[in-house]
């Protein structure tokens, strides 16, 4: 699908002015200045903890290592066995800890802010970097929990490769970036490419698709929906995925961009197609609105 215009979402780097806010201790950004598992260190303390307290057990609770009985299988099958027991408890511990954080941030964090614990990483204009795992990471923060033809994805490229086509066309790195997605003319695009002889499909996503969010949220939510159409083995409907994109506009708040992918759905037929096939499955659980994660 072809995005019409740019838009511009407040840049990441304005959240680090000198001003009081709550993620100042971390230059604003509590995400990339903590390791990406959560707090590592529990894992760890928790994995030393019960080396150190097992292994003291084993040597008659001796507690100062010097003195410890290394020459023991006793020992060290005490250090090993405590040690991946402290790695489990440390784990848990991280986990349950990771989701506290979450629900405590989720209240407070923009959107943006809130993406960028999940993972999206953006860049210093104001869009979001174009990779595969970029891709991905929007994908699974924000689709893939409720996305109901999830197993219908093999993968989403963001990286101008070359694919073959169902006729067996060949569309090379050039073609991508220009002819064929257009991104060169300023548009955000993407396509789904079906998987012969299965029901999965790959997305394929043009880098002008993550000039900003509501750009890279429809263009991909609208590959979404021909993932679930195809993955459903129901019949293909253009006009159905370009109805989806523009409700997201709509919900979204984006009334120029809903009129005109709303007749864009109109004019491929979308009131002359069986509506019960589609609708019995909602909107295949694409959720339509940015934020409020």
């Amino acid at each position: 699908m072809k995005e019409i215009r740019n838009r511009v979402i407040e840049k990441p780097g304005h959240w680090c002015e000198n001003r009081l806010y709550w993620y100042s201790y971390c230059l604003n950004n509590p995400l990339k200045y903590t390791d990406p598992d959560g707090e590592w260190f529990l894992t760890a303390l928790a994995m030393l903890a019960n080396m150190y307290i097992s292994t003291s057990a084993a040597n008659n609770w001796q507690f100062n290592p010097a003195k410890w009985d290394w020459g023991s299988p006793k020992t060290w099958v005490a250090l090993v066995q405590s040690g991946i027991s402290g790695y489990s408890i440390g784990s848990t511990l991280e986990s349950k800890y990771r989701s506290y954080q979450l629900s405590r941030i989720n209240g407070h964090a923009t959107d943006a802010e809130y993406l960028q614990l999940k993972g999206v990483e953006f860049n210093s204009n104001g869009g979001l970097e174009y990779s595969n795992e970029n891709a991905r990471a929007y994908y699974d923060a924000v689709f893939k929990k409720t996305f109901i033809a999830r197993k219908g994805l093999k993968a989403i490229y963001a990286d101008a490769r070359s694919f073959v086509s169902p006729t067996g066309n060949i569309y090379t790195h050039d073609d991508f970036l220009g002819t064929y997605i257009g991104s060169n003319g300023g548009f955000g695009a993407a396509l789904t490419n079906p998987i012969v002889g299965t029901r999965m499909s790959e997305i394929y996503m043009g880098k002008s698709s993550f000039s900003d969010l509501l750009t890279l949220h429809v263009s991909l939510g609208h590959e979404l929906n021909h993932v679930a159409i195809r993955y459903l083995n129901l019949p293909h409907s253009e006009a159905f995925a370009y109805f989806w994109a523009a409700e997201s506009y709509r919900v979204n708040g984006d009334l120029y961009h809903y009129n005109l992918y709303r007749q864009v759905a109109i004019d491929n037929g979308y009131f002359n197609q069986d509506f019960f096939k589609y609708f019995k499955y909602g909107n295949f659980g694409i959720r339509y609105l940015i934020g409020n994660f």
